[in-house]
């Protein structure tokens, strides 16, 4: 078994070495693409408004504010000696 498996890795070593080759002739191909593709290009113009459609005629109504409760101040209990 082992030695059907050596024989197999012999006669596929060559062929995966060849994928190897046309895949890295493959990238070297299109790197100067890449290379363009991934260029900085100019900042777009900053927004200076945000145009808000008009809200109806009735005005937001905000609501009162709560009171704050009072600050309960609890002692701490005695410590028995």
């Amino acid at each position: 078994m082992q030695t059907l498996l050596v024989v197999v890795g012999a006669l596929l070593s060559p062929l995966l070495g060849l994928g190897l080759l046309f895949w890295l002739a493959h990238l070297e191909e299109t790197l100067p693409r890449d290379v363009a593709r991934a260029a900085r290009t100019s900042a777009p113009p900053p927004i200076l408004a945000i145009p808000v459609r008009p809200t109806a005629s009735a005005p937001v109504a905000i609501p009162p504010q709560r009171t704050v409760p009072e600050v309960e101040i609890v002692k701490p209990a005695p410590v028995i000696p």
